[in-house]
Parts: structure tokens; sequence; C-alpha cells
């Protein structure tokens, strides 16, 4: 039971971190960097502020994780073509 209570924790986790990235990739697209509050990430990903400081450490790691992210789906197409 403790493994299985371990694991939804993990997943939950997860989602939660794929919800911020997705938020925040709509966000800063729409609004760049300092038009968007962490508060207003956490509200669009259904997510607790404490979460973005948990996962990214703050906004600017969460802008990282969107960025780095863009970039690699950029290499993927530049590959793929």
């Amino acid at each position: 039971m403790k493994n299985a209570l371990i694991e939804n924790t993990a997943s939950q986790d997860q989602q939660t971190r794929a919800r911020l990235i997705q938020a925040a990739v709509e966000l800063f697209s729409e609004r760049g960097f300092k038009r968007v509050t962490v508060r207003e990430i956490c509200l669009a990903a259904g997510a607790n502020v404490s979460s973005v400081n948990y996962h990214f450490r703050d906004k600017l790691g969460l802008y990282g994780e969107v960025v780095t992210l863009a970039i690699e789906a950029m290499r993927s197409a530049s590959a793929a073509a």
C-alpha cells in the first residue's frame, strides 16, 4: 500500500508539473515573461502557487523549462525535415 501511495503522489506531481508547463507556454506566448505572474500560471494550471517553487524553483526556472522544450521541439522538427 505504501508503494501505491508513493507512485500516486509521483504521478500527481508529474501531472501538476505538466499542467504548469502547458499553462506557462500559453501565457508566456500570449503576453511574454514580464506580463505573466506565477499566480496567473497556477490559476490556469489548477495548481498551488508553491508548486512553481517546488518544481522549478521560481518563475525564471519555469520559463527556462519552457524555452528548453521549445528548442527541443524546433530541433526535432529540423531533424525530421
